[in-house]
């Protein structure tokens, strides 16, 4: 028995949000356990923690079985869910891609509305004081697109200095460090664009691009959708929104030069996937 199932992976501001509440909304009476199956998702880290929905791989064999699945956890926690089960899966995998600059600015927006749902804080962080401890922030930070893209569809390990880098202490101090230290971030950076795009090209069969992914992924799956959730944590709610405008021009320079392997990476997807 084969049976055909579709994994959209979420990456951080690129949309995800939407495809989830979206579809889930529109198939309200059909969600796990209940009878006709027919969406599945996991929302955490692992199919163990933080999980919507109880998840047994042994329902995956039932005839009404889950046929989309959709999270932030990393896809191949869910793959090897699927291993040594009663049947074979044909699984497809769905992406969106994002401008990294725009997709930057929504983490930014996104993050002061985080603050003030989840801690009532109304009070706006200067834009270059969120900029360099991005990474770092809670009630959310930041994550590469680059990044989450080779982290999501490989085994992939960051070597020593990308996690130093990354770390607390690097972050805090992060417009001080050494051009040395950068260079060697960007260099690699550069060195994974082709990796990534390699990797998308193996295992997605729809690689989606936010200004039209939900029309796109709704022709794909051919399910229902409910349109109001559209814009779901699109950081559109709450405030004033800071865009490209309100950049000073050495902000926007210096996001330019440390995007520069983003942008490339997003420029070389669009000519290839669109």
């Amino acid at each position: 028995m084969v049976k055909d199932i579709t994994i959209f992976q979420h990456i951080y501001k690129n949309g995800g949000s939407s495809i989830r509440e979206g579809f889930n909304a529109a198939v309200i009476m059909e969600r796990y356990p209940e009878k006709k199956l027919k969406i599945f998702y996991t929302n955490g880290k692992g199919l163990d923690e933080e999980c919507i929905y109880e998840f047994n791989p042994t329902t995956l064999i039932r005839d009404n079985a889950p046929i989309f699945f959709t999270g932030r956890g990393n896809i191949w926690k869910i793959k090897d869910a699927l291993q040594n089960q009663e049947c074979t899966f044909n699984v497809r995998y769905i992406i969106t891609l994002r401008d990294p600059i725009d997709r930057l600015l929504s983490a930014y927006n996104f993050y002061h509305v985080q603050c003030k749902q989840m801690l009532n804080i109304s009070e706006l962080i200067p834009f270059k004081i969120w900029y360099h401890n991005r990474f770092v922030l809670t009630p959310v930070a930041h994550v590469d697109q680059l990044s989450n893209v080779l982290a999501c569809f490989s085994k992939f390990e960051f070597k020593e200095e990308f996690i130093k880098f990354n770390s607390i202490f690097y972050s805090n101090v992060r417009q001080q460090i050494v051009a040395n230290e950068n260079k060697k971030i960007f260099q690699r950076k550069m060195q994974q664009i082709d990796v990534a795009i390699e990797l998308l090209q193996k295992y997605c069969d729809l690689v989606t691009f936010i200004e039209n992914h939900i029309e796109s992924i709704k022709s794909y799956l051919n399910l229902p959708f409910n349109d109001s959730y559209k814009w779901i944590n699109s950081s559109k709610e709450g405030h004033v929104q800071f865009t490209r405008d309100d950049l000073l021009k050495e902000d926007f320079k210096l996001i330019e030069q440390e995007l520069e392997p983003e942008i490339i990476f997003y420029e070389k997807c669009k000519e290839l996937f669109s």
